[in-house]
């Protein structure tokens, strides 16, 4: 399972970004090895449908299955949904640990 992440930084050690448009990058982490790739965030600087098409195009084109961040706007959660990504919101807090809490609770 791929688990993209809405990040502060390029790492696991930044923390979760409170807003996915505003966040600077995206990590998109293979639950299985722990593996990531980071991308600066393309919704940062473009707004409106075109930013949720071409996010969740990236997505869809890594194959992730569930994006996480602190909240989503409507037009990036539109979007979203229908590229068929799952999403899952979290409080603040640095990636690794999240993505720990995220497997306990979620992922078998």
């Amino acid at each position: 399972m791929k688990l993209g992440i809405m990040s502060t930084g390029p790492t696991l050690e930044h923390y979760l970004a409170a807003q996915a448009r505003r966040s600077r990058y995206f990590l998109i982490v293979d639950l299985d090895t722990m593996q990531y790739l980071a991308f600066q965030n393309p919704i940062h600087s473009i707004h409106g449908p075109a930013a949720g098409r071409l996010f969740a195009q990236v997505l869809v084109q890594n194959s992730v299955d569930t994006i996480l961040a602190g909240s989503f706007d409507p037009v990036i959660r539109k979007m979203l949904c229908k590229a068929n990504v799952q999403i899952a919101s979290s409080k603040q807090g640095i990636v690794y640990k999240i993505i720990e809490s995220f497997k306990r609770s979620y992922y078998p």
